[in-house]
């Protein structure tokens, strides 16, 4: 293991980042989540696991930049790193790890203009505004004031550009100078927006040039802003590309990235739990936009069958049958009615639009499968970097899942553990809600409590138990099934005998006389035993 100096600049690395082929950590000693930096940060450390497990560790004295803790930096792909040797490493700086500062600030400013595409998707509104005989140009984003601070990261992120301000219990964001709108023109052109927004943009930025550039025929000029201002926001009919953009070159696609969706999630996405059964549940909701939530649902099943292929390419054996197969597409159903598929989206009329086809329904897209929760959604939203408090509410939600994964909710302390923890959050956590605030540390030390007792299952025959009940579990619980090697050690686990029987290529039949006969199945010339297992999570500390 190698030790090595680096030198950083006026920046700090989120404590996640992810690189191509390795993983970065960063611990610092000061205040987390502060707004700004004024104070003085003294130490770091820079984790980075390679195939060679280099250790880069760094010291960095009185960095003071107005920058916040949840800015994302990112290093060249960690193998590279990793090939380096050096007989003095107090002398490496981040030059020499083939990074500058302008290309470290490059990835970061890409990874945040991608959040902020999708952040304005979802919160964002173009606006002319008429004055006199004139217009004024408004970009505004308007959130709780409870997340000012969001709003803050957005104009430093920004170059500083844009007023943040507060009005009653709300909080908003505000390009209103003409030199600063070009800024977010030249933003969304280069970086087009994925919603019916983008039209919006679109005659915004026509008359914004319109209004900059011709000077002559100033009264026809004008004529034709008011005539675009008429046609935008909550006025707009045609939801159509404009055939100029389209000829241009430019037609506008749907161009969904991790950041994107983090940002699009934490303005229009929720993390909810019913209650009865206290399902998790994961939605966005749009009005219109059906295609944008397609795509959404199509990235999503295609992050599981990632998934399920780098997990096949581990092993070092091949299956036609991959999550995404699965997990059956929407695209065979009817909008509006609930099927069985992971991933769906339900339709409602909206009582609250004009006569436009595209926006007179409300979609939503809903994840309920605890199996899609538990195995994609959530390893995956574990990779992405929020920004606001909704990073509040998915953590509460996974905290929930957690307790009812050992079945401690069927406890009378484990549920009014969840009942307490659904109290606060979501909109039960604003300022204005009228709720009394319960200290996050002590509901988070209660949650470790339960989690690290025993769990409220038991196996029994076969069977899932439930010992506070006194009786057996007779929900639709998946037993899982376990493939050994000739050593006894596991090979790999399935949800379900189906599954395996998917994976080894023969019937679901097959599959359960060897398991009741003890004779191996072969694999890759292999011999493996298929042994009946339960889902360790609900085992675990028996």
């Amino acid at each position: 293991m190698k030790f090595i100096v680096v030198q950083v600049h006026d920046f700090l690395m989120k404590r996640w980042l992810l690189a191509k082929k390795g993983m970065i950590s960063l611990s610092t000693l000061g205040t987390k989540g502060a707004n700004c930096l004024s104070q003085n940060w003294n130490i770091f450390n820079l984790d980075i696991r390679t195939p060679t497990n280099l250790l880069i560790k760094g010291r960095r004295e009185d960095i003071n930049s107005r920058c916040y803790l949840s800015s994302v930096a990112s290093l060249r792909p960690a193998s590279e790193i990793s090939t380096l040797h050096y007989k003095n490493p107090s002398s490496l700086t981040l030059r020499k790890l083939s990074l500058s500062a302008a290309q470290a600030k490059a990835r970061y400013e890409y990874n945040f203009i991608e959040w902020f595409r999708g952040f304005t998707d979802a919160e964002g509104c173009f606006l002319i505004v008429k004055q006199g005989k004139s217009f004024a140009f408004r970009f505004i984003i308007k959130i709780h004031k409870d997340d000012i601070d969001l709003l803050y990261f957005i104009k430093n992120s920004l170059g500083g550009i844009g007023n943040v301000g507060t009005e009653e219990n709300l909080a908003h964001f505000k390009v209103t100078s003409i030199s600063e709108i070009k800024t977010i023109i030249e933003i969304f052109t280069t970086h087009p927006l994925n919603s019916s927004k983008h039209l919006d943009f679109l005659g915004f930025s026509a008359a914004y040039r319109l209004y900059t550039t011709n000077q002559e025929n100033r009264d026809e000029v004008l004529q034709e802003i008011s005539s675009i201002k008429e046609s935008m926001n909550s006025k707009r009919t045609d939801y159509k590309e404009p055939l100029a953009h389209i000829l241009d070159g430019n037609q506008h696609k749907i161009h969904i990235t991790d950041n994107w969706l983090v940002g699009f999630i934490e303005g229009d996405g929720s993390f909810s739990i019913t209650k009865k059964d206290f399902i998790l549940t994961f939605s966005i909701s749009q009005k219109g936009n059906l295609e944008l939530m397609k795509a959404i649902q199509s990235y999503l099943l295609n992050i599981a069958e990632a998934a399920q292929a780098k997990a096949r390419s581990c092993l070092g054996a091949s299956s036609s049958n991959t999550l995404a197969e699965e997990y059956t597409s929407l695209a065979s159903s009817k909008y509006g009615t609930q099927t069985r598929s992971v991933i769906y989206i339900t339709k409602s009329k909206n009582k609250y639009t004009n006569l436009s086809d595209a926006t007179k329904y409300n979609y939503v897209l809903i994840v309920k499968s605890k199996e899609f929760v538990n195995n994609v959604l959530i390893p995956y939203l574990n990779s992405l970097t929020f920004h606001s408090k909704k990073e509040l509410d998915y953590s509460d939600w996974k905290s929930i899942g957690q307790l009812k994964n050992l079945g401690l909710h069927y406890l009378p302390e484990g549920k009014k553990l969840i009942e307490l923890i659904l109290s606060q959050m979501n909109n039960n956590r604003l300022s204005n809600s009228g709720n009394k605030i319960i200290d996050r540390n002590y509901i988070a030390s209660e949650v470790n409590r339960l989690l690290n007792g025993p769990s409220n299952y038991e196996i029994i025959k076969g069977r899932i138990f439930i010992k506070s009940l006194n009786k057996f579990y007779t929900g639709r619980l998946k037993i899982q099934v376990e493939l050994h090697d000739q050593e006894g050690s596991v090979f790999k686990t399935f949800d379900s005998m189906n599954k395996c029987a998917d994976f080894l290529g023969i019937s679901t039949h097959t599959v359960s006389k060897r398991m009741k006969t003890s004779l191996p199945v072969i694999l890759n010339n292999k011999e493996y035993n298929v042994v009946k297992s339960f889902n360790s999570d609900l085992v675990r500390s028996v």
